[in-house]
């Protein structure tokens, strides 16, 4: 059993935050993974795309602003792989519970339903605006209203076919 790395992200000044998660799950998975830990309390902006595995935050970022969030659809609910995944979808959203902007794509519905982490998952407050990219279909809808219910003060909700980083917020 080869020992899982540790990528941490430990910088105070740091603004924005781009993680592309793309590894090859057919292929050596084990290689390829690593635990990442992020602890940047001024982090203003930060986009996700791939599967958070193994995800710890050291705290929320009360600073952020704006998020997009692209989680990787894989339907591993019943896997001790899926448990990980739970558990760093989890820890990645309560990082961002604080955010203002939310952008997410289909697919990231697609988790949330699927995942079922919705009683697990912190109120965000602070959202005011959601957009999401993506042709809904049926789970999709079933997300977005599950994500809807954890957002008690958001003021605008997009829904669009364009990519998220092709939008800008008013």
């Amino acid at each position: 059993m080869m020992e899982q790395k540790v990528l941490h992200i430990s910088v105070a000044s740091l603004k924005r935050l781009s993680i592309t998660n793309s590894k090859i799950y057919s292929c050596k998975p084990k290689i390829y993974s690593c635990k990442l830990k992020i602890s940047a309390p001024n982090l203003q902006s930060l986009t996700y795309n791939g599967m958070p595995e193994d995800v710890h935050t050291d705290q929320t970022f009360s600073s952020i602003v704006d998020a997009d969030i692209d989680i990787t659809f894989q339907d591993v609910r019943y896997t001790e792989k899926g448990k990980e995944r739970q558990c760093g979808l989890k820890n990645l959203l309560g990082g961002i519970s604080d955010v203002k902007i939310l952008h997410v794509s289909g697919s990231t519905l697609l988790t949330l339903y699927y995942e079922d982490i919705f009683t697990q998952m912190p109120t965000f407050h602070d959202l005011r605006r959601l957009v999401v990219s993506s042709e809904l279909r049926l789970s999709m809808y079933v997300g977005l209203l599950r994500l809807l219910l954890i957002l008690p003060n958001v003021e605008s909700v997009v829904i669009t076919q364009a990519s998220p980083s092709s939008l800008s917020s008013p």
